[in-house]
Protein backbone atom coordinates (compact mmCIF):
# COMPACT_ATOMS: atom_id res chain seq x y z
CA UNK A 1 0.00 0.00 0.00
CA UNK A 2 1.23 3.67 -0.90
CA UNK A 3 0.92 6.30 1.73
CA UNK A 4 -0.17 9.74 -0.12
CA UNK A 5 1.94 12.14 0.46
CA UNK A 6 -0.86 14.24 2.09
CA UNK A 7 -1.03 11.82 4.38
CA UNK A 8 2.21 11.40 5.26
CA UNK A 9 2.94 15.43 5.54
CA UNK A 10 0.00 16.21 7.50
CA UNK A 11 0.27 13.56 10.45
CA UNK A 12 4.46 14.52 10.30
CA UNK A 13 3.51 18.34 10.17
CA UNK A 14 0.60 17.79 13.48
CA UNK A 15 3.68 16.06 15.38
CA UNK A 16 5.73 18.95 14.84
CA UNK A 17 3.00 21.99 15.16
CA UNK A 18 2.07 20.26 18.54
CA UNK A 19 5.71 19.63 19.80
CA UNK A 20 6.80 23.30 18.70
CA UNK A 21 3.54 25.23 20.13
CA UNK A 22 3.63 22.95 23.12
CA UNK A 23 7.08 23.94 24.09
CA UNK A 24 6.97 27.36 22.68
CA UNK A 25 3.85 28.35 24.39
CA UNK A 26 2.77 25.61 27.15
CA UNK A 27 -0.56 24.44 27.45
CA UNK A 28 -2.85 26.60 25.89
CA UNK A 29 -0.50 26.82 22.39
CA UNK A 30 -0.57 23.00 22.46
CA UNK A 31 -4.65 23.10 22.44
CA UNK A 32 -4.52 26.05 19.88
CA UNK A 33 -2.29 23.63 17.78
CA UNK A 34 -4.59 20.94 17.97
CA UNK A 35 -8.03 23.01 17.21
CA UNK A 36 -5.80 24.55 14.08
CA UNK A 37 -4.65 20.55 12.84
CA UNK A 38 -8.46 19.86 13.30
CA UNK A 39 -10.02 22.62 11.52
CA UNK A 40 -7.35 22.02 8.57
CA UNK A 41 -8.07 18.17 8.46
CA UNK A 42 -12.04 19.13 8.66
CA UNK A 43 -11.78 21.88 5.85
CA UNK A 44 -9.32 20.19 3.43
CA UNK A 45 -10.73 16.41 4.12
CA UNK A 46 -14.51 16.41 4.26
CA UNK A 47 -14.74 17.79 0.13
CA UNK A 48 -13.97 14.35 -0.67
CA UNK A 49 -16.39 12.74 1.14
CA UNK A 50 -19.17 14.93 0.83
CA UNK A 51 -18.84 15.96 -2.79
CA UNK A 52 -17.53 12.33 -4.01
CA UNK A 53 -21.28 10.96 -3.92
CA UNK A 54 -22.56 14.05 -5.55
CA UNK A 55 -20.03 14.19 -8.33
CA UNK A 56 -20.42 10.64 -9.14
CA UNK A 57 -24.71 11.68 -9.24
CA UNK A 58 -23.87 14.62 -11.35
CA UNK A 59 -21.04 15.31 -12.76
CA UNK A 60 -22.22 18.62 -14.63
CA UNK A 61 -22.85 20.16 -11.23
CA UNK A 62 -19.43 19.45 -9.78
CA UNK A 63 -17.99 22.45 -9.99
CA UNK A 64 -21.16 24.71 -8.85
CA UNK A 65 -21.02 22.44 -5.76
CA UNK A 66 -17.71 22.58 -5.15
CA UNK A 67 -17.88 26.33 -4.96
CA UNK A 68 -20.71 26.64 -2.98
CA UNK A 69 -19.39 23.93 -0.41
CA UNK A 70 -16.06 26.13 -0.27
CA UNK A 71 -17.65 29.16 0.87
CA UNK A 72 -20.13 27.55 2.99
CA UNK A 73 -17.10 25.88 4.61
CA UNK A 74 -15.14 29.37 4.55
CA UNK A 75 -17.91 31.19 6.01
CA UNK A 76 -18.24 27.88 8.76
CA UNK A 77 -14.90 28.51 9.65
CA UNK A 78 -14.76 32.72 10.08
CA UNK A 79 -17.92 32.10 12.18
CA UNK A 80 -15.89 30.15 14.71
CA UNK A 81 -13.00 31.99 14.89
CA UNK A 82 -14.78 34.97 15.08
CA UNK A 83 -16.79 33.44 18.38
CA UNK A 84 -13.71 31.86 19.81
CA UNK A 85 -11.47 35.06 19.76
CA UNK A 86 -14.71 36.85 21.11
CA UNK A 87 -15.05 34.35 24.15
CA UNK A 88 -13.29 35.69 27.13
CA UNK A 89 -12.73 31.87 28.36
CA UNK A 90 -11.24 30.89 25.09
CA UNK A 91 -8.08 33.09 25.19
CA UNK A 92 -6.59 31.47 28.68
CA UNK A 93 -7.17 28.28 27.12
CA UNK A 94 -6.34 28.39 23.44
CA UNK A 95 -3.24 30.66 22.07
CA UNK A 96 -4.57 32.60 18.90
CA UNK A 97 -1.20 32.72 17.70
CA UNK A 98 -0.22 29.20 17.29
CA UNK A 99 -3.56 28.42 16.09
CA UNK A 100 -3.37 30.88 13.33
CA UNK A 101 0.00 29.73 12.33
CA UNK A 102 -1.22 26.19 12.16
CA UNK A 103 -4.05 27.31 10.08
CA UNK A 104 -1.65 29.14 7.49
CA UNK A 105 1.20 26.24 7.30
CA UNK A 106 -1.31 23.49 7.62
CA UNK A 107 -3.21 24.99 4.74
CA UNK A 108 -0.21 25.06 2.51
CA UNK A 109 0.95 22.08 3.76
CA UNK A 110 -2.13 20.44 2.34
CA UNK A 111 -2.76 22.22 -0.89
CA UNK A 112 0.95 21.29 -1.69
CA UNK A 113 1.18 17.69 -0.88
CA UNK A 114 -2.35 17.53 -2.85
CA UNK A 115 -0.68 18.88 -5.59
CA UNK A 116 2.02 16.44 -5.61
CA UNK A 117 -0.44 13.42 -4.90
CA UNK A 118 -2.61 14.52 -8.11
CA UNK A 119 0.25 14.99 -10.66
CA UNK A 120 1.86 11.57 -9.43
CA UNK A 121 -1.65 9.99 -10.18
CA UNK A 122 -1.29 10.69 -13.57
CA UNK A 123 -5.10 10.87 -14.50
CA UNK A 124 -6.16 11.72 -17.85
CA UNK A 125 -8.55 14.04 -17.82
CA UNK A 126 -9.70 13.17 -21.26
CA UNK A 127 -9.23 10.45 -24.21
CA UNK A 128 -7.66 11.33 -27.48
CA UNK A 129 -9.74 9.70 -30.18
CA UNK A 130 -8.75 6.16 -32.24
CA UNK A 131 -6.99 7.18 -35.82
CA UNK A 132 -7.97 5.23 -38.56
CA UNK A 133 -4.76 5.90 -40.53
Amino acid sequence: MKLSVTAVSQVLFAAIALLVSGIARGGPGLWGAALGIVMVWLFFGSTKFILGPIVAMSPAMSQALALLFFFTKAGVLAAVLIVLQRSDDMSEVLDFGCLAVTLIVGSVLWISSQTIDHTRARIHTYDLPKSNE
